[in-house]
């Protein structure tokens, strides 16, 4: 049984999102298989030089930083549960950790401040999103 070395390294997929886009080209930015996120432009470089996932679906999320400094304890805010810049683009609003525990509908969206820059209609009917 042989291996298609082409297809495990994701050459092809690779070199297809590095392509120059046209203003008027749409791309898909999820699907299964296909996960966005927003990475600073000084990172860039290092992110795609990795096979490892800088962030992880579902992950992205506001949460806090705990540590101790000094003998205290100190928190701090982070807007994407880390400091590293990467933003989701997809957000995955799960409910089952809720209070519900599962009763309101787990759902998608995207990132509202991708959505104001741009100006997206969303279709409530088709979950679509217009410019």
């Amino acid at each position: 049984m042989s291996i298609d070395l082409e297809k495990l390294s994701l050459a092809q997929k690779l070199e297809y999102m590095r392509r120059d886009l046209k203003l008027t080209d749409m791309i898909t930015v999820y699907s299964n298989g296909i996960y966005c996120a927003l990475i600073p432009s000084n990172k860039i470089k290092q992110v795609l030089s990795e096979s490892s996932w800088d962030l992880p679906r579902g992950h992205g999320v506001p949460s806090t930083v705990e540590w101790h400094e000094d003998g205290k304890k100190r928190v701090e805010y982070v807007r994407y549960e880390d400091d590293n810049g990467i933003e989701p683009l997809d957000i995955n609003r799960n409910f089952n950790e809720s209070i519900d525990h599962g009763r309101r509908e787990d759902y998608r969206e995207i990132s509202e401040e991708f959505g104001l820059f741009h100006r997206l209609y969303q279709d409530r009917k088709t979950d679509q999103y217009i410019k």
